[in-house]
């Protein structure tokens, strides 16, 4: 088990109980052999390592002393690590961080105390967050293998993200496809009908690259009444167009779950879809030159749409049933331009939510911003 101490490959047993539920995953990790400790000892108490930098988004742009902001990180080394096979089991690894589970299906976020209505979610700096409720903040499309890290941000980011993130922010950054064809197949099962896998596949023809991230996921629940079904799948396709790089990502979300006593005392049960789509387009300008100015384009356009569809006595819907279908859709431009000690930067801003819904009616809302 000690990868420090071996060069060889490992095999990892993640086991989880509940109740009488017992899940058990193998996990066969080649370890390099240049993780072995030296045979000269441990290096002198003076040693300076260089680590790779990662930026982060999330974090404070104040510098210096003023930046107050807490954030955590979940890197890939560390999801590999964790005994999580999904965004929401994976951030309940995050300092500060409140999952309230409602099924292995959904859960509400909250963030140092908060409630799961000031939590901003993102992905890769995109809006996730549902315009009708936080209860479907984490209905992400994204599965964990398509992700590259987690970034937790513990405490108001309002001043730079906006009224939703008052508590605190989670921004899901997804993997850049690889330049060569691979691929990821992970295999699981356990008892009460539980069957769950993921795929990755990574791909690229001339300068595109494409990768495709997938994961289903059910059980019969460990009582009647709170069995699930989730399907999942994410599409990332990068590449060069107009002198710039065009990043556009595709998602869909299925989640069926069975919600006995959740909500009230009755045999309640939720289905949900998600379909997400955005697309970046990002371009320097006038890079050096005799007068050293440089600047850069940003557009971005995105798009979520989500439905709810809840019954409160599950074979019954006549008796009292709930369907939301809520949308949110963006553009955002931004310019800038740096020369010498100076720099000026300009965007806006425009944005849109709908709300139909059999019990909250029929709800829109517009927004716009400018800024410099």
């Amino acid at each position: 088990r000690d990868r420090a101490k071996t060069g060889h490959p490992t095999l990892i047993g993640l086991v989880h109980t509940f109740g009488l539920d017992f899940a058990f995953a193998l996990v066969v990790a080649p370890v390099a052999a240049k993780d072995s400790v030296s045979p000269e000892g441990p290096p002198p108490a003076d040693s300076v390592f260089e680590l790779e930098g990662v930026s982060v988004s999330v974090e404070s742009r104040l510098p210096g002393d003023a930046r107050t902001r807490a954030v955590t990180v979940l890197d890939r080394a560390a999801l590999d690590a964790l005994p999580a096979t999904t965004v929401l089991e994976a951030l309940r690894w995050g300092t500060g961080v409140d999952l309230l589970t409602r099924s292995p299906a959904q859960a509400d976020l909250a963030v140092r105390g908060g409630t799961f209505e000031q939590v901003l979610v993102l992905v890769d700096g995109v809006p996730a967050s549902d315009a009708q409720t936080g209860h479907f903040d984490l209905n992400l499309t994204v599965p964990l293998d398509g992700v590259e890290r987690i970034e937790v941000l513990r405490g108001a980011g309002s001043s730079v993200h906006g009224a939703d993130a008052m508590g605190g922010i989670v921004n899901v950054v997804t993997r850049s496809p690889g330049a060569r064809p691979a691929g990821r197949v992970r295999l699981e099962g356990g008892s009460f009908g539980r069957a769950a896998g993921s795929l990755r596949l990574d791909g690229g023809f001339g300068e595109w690259r494409a990768t495709v991230s997938s994961r289903m996921d059910r059980s019969d629940g460990h009582r009647a009444g709170v069995d699930h079904d989730v399907r999942l799948g994410q599409l990332r396709l990068v590449g060069p167009l107009a002198g710039g790089r065009l990043d556009v990502q595709a998602g869909a979300a299925a989640r069926d779950f069975g919600a006995d006593g959740f909500y009230a005392p009755f045999p309640s049960y939720e289905e949900t879809r998600a379909r997400t789509i955005s697309a970046r387009w990002a371009r320097p300008l006038g890079a050096g030159g005799a007068s050293g100015a440089s600047g850069a384009v940003d557009v971005v356009v995105h798009d979520r749409a989500h439905d709810d569809d809840f019954v409160l006595r599950r074979g019954d819907p006549a008796f009292y049933r709930n369907v939301h279908t809520s949308r949110q859709s963006g553009v955002d431009v931004t310019l800038r331009r740096a020369s010498g000690a100076w720099g000026w930067l300009v965007g806006a801003g425009v944005g849109r939510d709908d709300l139909e819904s059999t019990n909250l009616g029929d709800r829109s809302a517009d927004r716009g911003a400018v800024f410099g």
